[in-house]
C-alpha cells in the first residue's frame, strides 16, 4: 500500500474519532480533528478523498462557550476559531460567545475556543505577574500579550485553513441567516491603547502559534 493510502486511512480514523456520534469526549474529538487537518495540509489530501459519511443527514447546533472574566479579546478569538472550524459566531445577549454550524463542527469549535481562551488568559495574567515582580509597568502587559497571541494563532490556523480550503458551508450560512435574521454586527472587543509591551507581545505570538499544536498532541 502506498504512503498516501496509509495517510488517507490514518486521516479517516482521526475523523472517525472527531465524530461526536462515535466519541463523547470533546477534547479527544478536537485533538483528532486538528491532527487530521495537519496531515491533510501536509500531504495535500482533500476532504473528498477521505469523506466516508457524505450521505449522513445534516444537523445544526448552537454551542455557547464559557469564558471566565469575559475578556474583550474573546470576540477576536471567536472570529479566528469560527472561520477555521467552518462555523458562524454570535455574541449572545449575556455576552457569551457561541458557535453555529454543523453539529460536530460547532462542538469542536466550542472546545477549541474555550481551550484557547483559558490558555491566553492564564498566560497573559502570568506575564502581568512577572512584570509586577520585576517592578515594571503593568498597564498594557495583558493586552500586549493577547494581541500577540491572537496574531500567532491567526497565522497558524489561517495558513492551515487556506491549505485545506476550509470555508463555512453554504448550507450553514443559509441556516444561520434563517435562524438569526436580525443580528447586528458587534464592533467591540480588544482595544489597543497605549504603548505595546514587546516582550509580552512576542511571547504571545510564540504561544499563539504553538497553542493548538500542544492541544492536538497532548490531549
Amino acid at each position: 500500500m502506498s504512503e498516501i493510502n496509509n495517510i488517507v486511512k490514518k486521516i479517516q480514523k482521526l475523523l472517525a474519532l472527531a465524530d461526536s456520534k462515535r466519541n463523547d469526549s470533546e477534547s479527544e474529538a478536537q485533538a483528532a480533528l486538528l491532527k487530521a487537518q495537519q496531515l491533510m495540509a501536509q500531504y495535500g489530501v482533500e476532504m473528498s478523498e477521505v469523506d466516508v459519511d457524505a450521505k449522513d443527514p445534516v444537523s445544526y447546533s448552537l454551542e455557547t462557550c464559557q469564558h471566565k472574566g469575559n475578556k474583550g479579546f474573546r470576540c477576536q478569538l471567536a472570529v479566528i476559531i469560527a472561520r477555521n472550524f467552518r462555523c458562524k459566531t454570535i455574541l449572545m445577549g449575556n455576552k457569551q460567545v457561541a458557535f453555529f454550524g454543523h453539529s460536530d463542527d460547532a462542538k469542536i469549535a466550542k472546545s477549541a475556543f474555550e481551550y484557547a481562551y483559558h490558555f491566553a488568559k492564564k498566560n497573559g495574567d502570568k506575564c502581568v505577574g512577572e512584570a509586577r515582580r520585576n517592578c515594571e509597568e503593568t498597564k498594557n502587559v495583558f493586552n500586549s500579550y493577547v494581541q500577540g497571541f491572537l496574531s500567532g494563532l491567526r497565522q497558524k490556523l489561517d495558513a492551515q485553513c487556506q491549505a485545506l480550503v476550509l470555508v463555512v458551508p453554504e448550507d450553514v450560512k443559509t441556516e444561520f441567516n434563517n435562524q438569526f435574521p436580525k443580528l447586528g454586527v458587534h464592533h467591540g472587543g480588544l482595544t489597543a491603547k497605549g504603548s505595546v509591551n514587546m516582550n509580552a507581545y512576542n511571547q504571545g505570538v510564540t504561544d499563539g502559534r504553538a497553542c493548538m499544536d500542544s492541544r492536538a498532541l497532548n490531549s
